[in-house]
């Protein structure tokens, strides 16, 4: 019988800022990655390496299924951010946030001790669950 309780580790530290001049960023991330970038490496476990910016929101099309996606909720998968991340090129939308198809995010997120910096995001994405780096795990 397959053991139903799920353990969740987030192993990052997010810096959430505000522009001082209150400007915010004109596209959100799904906008600018529209297809799996080099920094996106899938290993041979279905584990995914994660190297830039870029890497981290092709997750959030990943999960969401945005840009031609199938929805992932990445059960029994890991994520491992492997480089400090600047999220602050442009809005953020949160993983597993927007599909109700899924359940939330069932995978281990490791951040490697990284940093997740710059995430930025508005209210005006409010048919998502939650704002957050993820929207329900």
């Amino acid at each position: 019988m397959k053991n139903l309780i799920k353990s969740f580790t987030l192993c990052i530290i997010v810096c959430l800022t505000i522009e001082a001049n209150g400007q915010l960023p004109d596209q959100y991330w799904t906008d600018l990655v529209t297809e799996q970038p080099e920094g996106y490496v899938v290993d041979d476990n279905g584990d995914v390496h994660l190297y830039s910016a870029e890497a981290l929101a092709w997750l959030i099309s990943v999960t969401n299924g945005l840009n031609g996606q199938e929805t992932d909720d990445f059960d029994d998968k890991t994520i491992y951010l492997e480089e400090n991340i600047d999220l602050s090129a442009a809005l953020w939308i949160p993983l597993a946030g927007k599909n109700t198809i899924i359940d939330g995010f069932k995978g281990c997120f490791d951040g490697k001790e990284h940093v997740i910096d710059g995430l930025t995001m508005t209210n005006g994405i409010s048919n998502y669950w939650a704002m957050g780096l993820f929207g329900k795990t």
